[in-house]
């Protein structure tokens, strides 16, 4: 699927980020998941919703040991400093 942007209320013609994209139908699905409250969708967004939870997991483990090693560098940093005086 492409999506272009025509340049409506004055925006920048051109393609809209994240386009193109690939979209995959499942088949043999009752009339009820096409909607907005469907299985599929809800499923689609729980699985985005686990994913975006282990992200900000990794990533606040991350912060977490750079913020430990930057305070060992400045105690070690400190001794150091305090062995020369």
């Amino acid at each position: 699927m492409v999506v272009e942007f025509g340049g409506t209320f004055g925006g920048k013609e051109g393609m809209v980020r994240g386009s193109p994209c690939t979209i995959d139908f499942a088949e043999f699905v009752s009339r009820d998941n096409n909607t907005m409250a469907g299985k599929l969708v809800l499923d689609a967004l729980k699985q985005d919703l686990n994913f975006l939870l282990e992200f900000s997991r990794k990533t606040s483990e991350g912060v977490q040991v750079s913020l430990r090693i930057r305070i060992r560098i400045r105690i070690q940093n400190h001794n150091y400093e305090s062995q020369l005086n």
